[in-house]
């Protein structure tokens, strides 16, 4: 169904919830873009949405193959909320999402980062043990000889 703006008779889309009797204006009209909706709601549009914010998706992702997983799948979590909530027009929640997809996506970065040094510590610790074990295990050798 469509209703016409009062002011210059342009067709426009019935939206739910408005009657075809509550004066409807649309952007290109003279007049200020109020829509009035049943008894009481006055809707002001703010204008054009802001940009969407960052959602660390592939981020995400990378901290789940690469790094600590479990903080990466909170990342991923959060990195689909801000897209969500974009989405349905909730932009404050689709910033705060977005900058708590970064933190957990950073800290599981740290974490992996800090585990993949010690790892290669007691790598490394393992290999040189190994060969000061065998240097001194070649001169008893060569002294009971």
């Amino acid at each position: 169904a469509f209703l016409s703006c009062k002011h210059c008779q342009a067709d426009m889309e019935e939206s739910k919830g408005l009657k075809s009797d509550v004066p409807i204006y649309h952007a290109a009209s003279q007049f200020p873009p109020v829509y009035t909706l049943p008894p009481g709601i006055v809707v002001v549009p703010q204008g054009p949405a802001p940009p969407q914010p960052p959602d660390y998706l592939l981020l995400s992702v990378f901290t789940i193959l690469c790094c600590f997983w479990p903080l990466g799948l909170v990342g991923l979590l959060k990195s689909m909320e801000t897209r969500t909530h974009y989405q349905s027009g909730r932009f404050a929640q689709a910033e705060t999402s977005s900058r708590e997809a970064r933190f957990y996506n950073r800290i599981g970065i740290a974490i992996g980062i800090f585990i993949q040094i010690v790892i290669w510590m007691i790598v490394i610790l393992s290999i040189v043990a190994s060969v000061v074990a065998q240097v001194v295990a070649a001169n008893e050798n060569d002294k009971t000889q």
